[in-house]
C-alpha cells in the first residue's frame, strides 16, 4: 500500500506554471457511455509525432495509416471534435493566458467521451499544429518563407526543444493503451491523472510552437518530461501491484545473479525460425484439429540443419538437456520462482536473448508433441501419454501467442545492433526472467496431473507478457529511428571524410571508427611494416627535436605514436587480434627482406607487445638501407595467400620516399622529371637531363609488387614520419599503373601532429587520414571477387629472425 501511495502522489515542489487543477478537470468528466474506437486515430498519430520526435523533421507515413482512420466507424465525428480542438489550441495558446484554464477549456469539449479518447483527440489535435510547422519548416520556396514570415513560426531548433517531451507524450500514450477494462479502480483513478498531465503537456508544446515568445524555460520542460516519463514507469509498478498476491511471481535480482556469460556468440537466428514454425504448427492442429500447410516448417528445419555443424550439436545439445529439465520440474507441485531459477542456472553462459530462445525450443518440444497426439485415435498413444484435452491446452494458447511475439521483438532488437542503451538492455533482463517463468507454467499445465493455475492467472499473466511486449515494441522503434538516423550522420561524416579538400572535426577515435564500420568496412586483419633505414637519423632535425625518428625516451617518438593510433582504430575490425610485425631496411635486410619482431615469424598477441618489442629492438640494430617495400608488401601478399584470401591492411611507417644506392634520393615515380627541372643531391644542383630517367631497381619492385597486391584483398597505407619532403609520395598514390583497384594510400603523420589540436583530435584526424580509403578498398576487394580468393603464386616470404633478442 506504501509503495501504491508513493506512486500516486505528484511532485509539489513545481513552478505554479506547470501546475493543474486536477480535481476541476475531473468534474468535467460525464461520460455518456458510448463507445469509440479512436486506435485507429492513435495508430495515424503515432505515425505523425514518433519518427519525428526521435530523430529527424521526415515524417514517414503511409496511406495505410491515413486510410484505416478515413475508414472506421467514427471518423466523421472524431474529425469534427478534432478540428474543433485544434481550433481551439490554436487561438489559446497564441500568446498569454492561463494555461490550466486553456487545459480546463479542452476538457470540457471532451466531457462525454473516456479518459482513453480524451487523450487520444488532444494528440490529434497536436499533431495538426506540429505537423504543420514541421512541413513549413522544410520548405525554402519564397511562398513558403512568406507565410513563415506572417505566421512566425517556429525554426527547427526551437521545435527539437519540445521534442524529449512530445516522444514522452507519445510513449506514455502508447502504454496507456496497453490497459484494458479489467483493470482495478487503483490503475483507473491513475490513468486519470495521466490524461490530464498528457493534455497540459499539450497545451505547453502548442505555446512553444505558436506563442510569440518562448513560454516556458528549458528547465520547465526538463521537469514536465521528467514527470510524464516517470508516470510511464509509475504505471508498470502498478500493474505489478496488481499481481503482489498472485503466486505467478519470480525474483529478478536473484535470475540476474545466475548471468555469467563465456563471451561466446551463439546463433540462435535459424532456431528461432524453426521453433515459431513448429508452434504454429502445433497451434493449426490443436485448434483446428488439420496439420495445415507445413511447406514453411519443412523450410525452416532445411535451413537449420543447414547451419554451421558445431552450432547445431552445440544447441540441439542444449535444448534436449532444457527439455528433460522442463519435463522433469514440471510435472507437478513446486513454485515457479525455484524452477524458473533452475532454468537460469542451466542458461547462465548464454546471452539474455540465447536464454530466452533455448527455453522457447525445449518448450517447443514438449508442446509440438502433445499437439502430435491430441487428436491422435491410438489407446497406447493416449496411455503412454496421459494426453490432455484440448480445453486444457486451448487455455494456454494466448500466452504461449504472447511469449511467441515478445520473443521475436527482442529477436529483431538483436538484429538491429548490440550497442543497446542500458534501460532497454535492463528491460530485456526483466522480459526474459517473465517469458522463461511463463514457459515454466505453460509447461506445467500441459504435463502436470492437475491444473496448477486458473484462467484468470493465466490471463493475468498473458496480459503482463503483452504489456512487455507493447512497450519493448515502442522501445524498438525509438531505438530503431535514432540508429537510422545516426547511420545518416555518420555517412555524411564518411563522406566528407573521403573529401580530399575537406575533413571534418573529429573529437576522437571512436567516432572515427563508428565511421568506417557504417561506411562497410567489415572484418579486417592487421599487418605492420617499419622502416629501419639510415635516414631515420636525419629525418627529425625540424619535426623530432634533431633527434632520430627512432630515438626512445621519455616521450613517444613518431613511430610509437603511429603504432599507438594505428592499433586504437584498425584493432576493431580485427578478426584475428595477432598482429604480423616486420622491420626491413636495417643491416640484416636492406631492400631484400624483412625481420620479424618474434622468433619464428609470430605475430604479436595485441599492439602492446608490438610497442614493447619495437622499443627493445630499435635501440640495438643498425640502421642501414637503401628503401624498397617490396619485401615487406611480399610478405603481406603471403599473408594474404596463407588465411584463404582474408582482407588484410597493412600498415608501413616510413621516414622518406625509396632510396637508391647511388644518390640516397630519388622520387618513388619517375614522374618526378616532368615536374622538376633540377635536384639537390649530396649539396649539389644537378640538371634532370644528367639523373638517369626512368626508376631505380627498387622503384621497379615497389611498384611491381604494389600492382600485384591489387590481385589479393590487401589494402596499404603508408605513413610517412619525420621532415620529408613528401610532395613526390603524394603524386605516387595516384600514378601507379595496372592496378585493379586503388589499394595504396599515404599519410603525412608530421602534418598532422603539428596541428594545433588537442592530443585525442589529431589522433582522430591521423585515422581520418589513414584509413578513409579503406572501405572502398574493401567493398572493391569484394566487387572483384578478392575475398576469400587465392591465387597461389605468392612469393614465399620467410622473414628473418630478430636482429635483436
Amino acid at each position: 500500500m506504501e509503495k501504491l501511495k508513493s506512486i500516486l502522489s505528484l511532485p509539489v515542489d513545481w513552478d505554479c506554471k506547470l501546475i493543474i487543477d486536477e480535481n476541476a478537470i475531473i468534474s468535467t468528466h460525464a461520460p455518456n457511455g458510448k463507445k469509440v474506437d479512436v486506435r485507429p486515430l492513435h495508430s495515424l498519430i503515432n505515425k505523425i509525432l514518433m519518427p519525428t520526435a526521435t530523430t529527424n523533421d521526415q515524417v514517414d507515413l503511409d496511406y495505410s495509416n491515413l486510410k484505416s482512420f478515413q475508414n472506421s466507424s467514427c471518423f466523421q465525428e472524431l474529425f469534427k471534435i478534432v478540428h474543433k480542438n485544434y481550433c481551439q489550441l490554436s487561438c489559446k495558446c497564441s500568446g498569454g493566458g492561463d494555461a490550466n484554464s486553456t487545459t480546463v477549456a479542452l476538457f470540457k469539449t471532451w466531457s462525454v467521451y473516456s479518459w482513453e479518447v480524451k487523450m487520444v483527440l488532444a494528440l490529434a489535435a497536436f499533431a495538426i499544429i506540429y505537423g504543420e510547422s514541421l512541413l513549413m519548416a522544410n520548405q525554402t520556396n519564397p511562398l513558403a518563407e512568406s507565410i513563415k514570415l506572417l505566421k512566425q513560426l517556429p525554426n527547427k531548433k526551437k521545435l527539437s526543444k519540445i521534442r524529449p517531451l512530445i516522444l514522452a507524450m507519445v510513449k506514455l500514450t502508447n502504454a496507456i493503451f496497453t490497459v484494458d477494462d479489467s483493470q482495478s479502480e487503483n490503475i483507473s483513478i491513475y490513468i486519470q491523472t495521466v490524461v490530464c498531465w498528457i493534455v497540459r503537456s499539450v497545451v505547453v508544446c502548442t505555446s512553444q510552437i505558436i506563442g510569440f515568445d518562448d513560454e516556458y524555460t528549458e528547465d520547465e520542460l526538463s521537469k514536465l518530461t521528467e514527470l510524464v516519463d516517470r508516470m510511464n514507469s509509475h504505471l508498470g509498478l502498478l500493474f505489478d501491484i496488481e499481481d503482489e498476491n498472485c503466486k505467478l511471481t519470480i525474483d529478478e535480482n536473484e535470475i540476474r545473479n545466475t548471468h555469467a556469460p563465456n563471451g561466446k556468440e551463439v546463433e540462435v537466428g535459424p532456431l528461432h525460425k524453426l521453433i515459431n514454425e513448429i508452434l504454429i504448427a502445433s497451434n493449426t492442429i490443436i485448434v483446428e484439429g488439420a496439420s495445415g500447410d507445413q511447406a514453411t516448417l519443412d523450410s525452416q528445419l532445411k535451413s537449420f540443419k543447414n547451419s554451421s555443424r558445431d552450432s547445431l550439436e552445440e544447441l540441439t545439445k542444449i535444448v534436449r538437456k532444457i527439455y528433460c529439465e522442463l519435463s522433469c520440474e514440471c510435472l507437478g507441485g513446486g513454485d515457479v520462482n525455484s524452477k524458473t531459477m533452475a532454468l537460469f542456472k542451466t542458461l547462465s553462459q548464454f546471452s539474455w536473448e540465447a536464454k530466452m530462445v533455448l527455453a522457447l525450443a525445449a518448450f517447443s518440444i514438449i508442446y509440438g508433441e502433445f499437439s502430435l497426439t491430441v487428436n491422435h485415435s491410438n489407446p497406447l498413444v493416449k496411455l503412454l501419454k496421459q494426453v490432455v484435452d484440448k480445453s486444457k491446452l486451448l487455455k494456454i494458447k494466448s500466452l504461449i501467442d504472447a511469449m511467441v511475439k515478445v520473443t521475436n521483438t527482442i529477436v529483431d532488437m538483436v538484429n538491429v545492433g548490440k550497442s543497446r542503451p542500458v534501460d532497454i538492455s535492463t528491460y530485456i533482463e526483466t522480459t526474459v526472467s517473465w517469458t522463461v517463468g511463463s514457459i515454466i507454467v505453460c509447461t506445467s499445465q500441459i504435463i502436470g496431473l492437475d491444473d496448477e493455475y486458473t484462467e484468470n492467472e493465466l490471463a493475468k499473466l498473458t496480459k503482463k507478457v503483452d504489456r512487455m511486449n507493447t512497450k519493448l515494441g515502442q522501445d524498438l522503434h525509438t531505438w530503431w529511428q535514432s540508429v537510422d538516423e545516426k547511420k545518416k550522420e555518420l555517412n555524411q561524416y564518411f563522406q566528407k571524410m573521403t573529401d580530399n579538400d575537406e575533413l571534418p572535426h573529429a573529437e576522437n577515435i571512436e567516432q572515427v571508427v563508428a565511421a568506417l564500420e557504417e561506411a562497410g568496412l567489415g572484418s579486417s586483419n592487421l599487418i605492420l611494416g617499419i622502416d629501419f633505414t639510415d635516414s631515420n637519423r636525419t629525418q627529425g632535425k625540424i619535426s623530432f627535436n634533431n633527434k632520430s625518428l627512432h630515438a626512445i625516451g621519455s616521450t613517444r617518438n613518431p613511430y610509437q605514436q603511429a603504432i599507438a593510433v594505428i592499433g586504437e582504430t584498425l584493432s576493431e575490425f580485427a578478426v584475428n587480434k595477432k598482429i604480423p610485425c616486420y622491420g626491413f631496411g636495417d643491416k640484416t635486410t636492406e631492400d631484400k627482406t624483412v625481420f620479424s619482431f618474434l622468433p619464428d615469424n609470430n605475430p604479436c598477441k595485441d599492439f602492446e607487445e608490438v610497442l614493447k618489442r619495437y622499443e627493445e629492438i630499435a635501440p640495438n640494430l643498425e640502421l642501414f638501407g637503401p628503401t624498397s617495400f617490396a619485401p615487406i608488401v611480399d610478405a603481406s601478399i603471403d599473408i594474404v595467400e596463407k588465411s584463404g584470401g582474408q582482407h588484410h591492411v597493412l600498415v608501413i611507417i616510413a621516414d622518406g620516399q625509396v632510396m637508391t644506392r647511388a644518390f640516397h634520393f630519388l622520387s618513388l615515380s619517375s614522374f618526378y622529371i616532368w615536374f622538376m627541372p633540377a635536384i639537390n643531391i649530396n649539396g649539389r644542383i644537378v640538371k634532370v637531363s644528367k639523373v638517369k630517367k626512368g626508376r631505380s631497381k627498387q622503384e621497379e619492385e615497389t611498384f611491381k609488387s604494389i600492382v600485384t597486391a591489387s590481385l589479393h584483398a590487401l589494402s596499404i597505407v603508408l605513413v610517412g614520419v619525420g621532415d620529408g619532403p613528401w610532395d613526390e609520395m603524394k603524386r605516387f598514390c595516384d600514378n601507379i599503373p595496372g592496378r585493379k583497384f586503388d589499394n595504396f594510400q599515404f599519410v603525412n603523420l608530421t602534418d598532422i601532429m603539428k596541428k594545433e589540436l588537442k592530443p585525442s583530435e589529431k589522433e582522430a584526424t591521423f585515422a581520418q587520414v589513414a584509413l578513409r580509403k579503406i572501405p572502398n578498398q574493401y567493398k572493391k576487394s569484394e566487387e572483384l571477387k578478392l575475398l576469400g580468393h587465392t591465387t597461389g603464386k605468392a612469393k614465399k616470404v620467410v622473414p628473418l629472425n630478430p636482429p635483436v633478442k
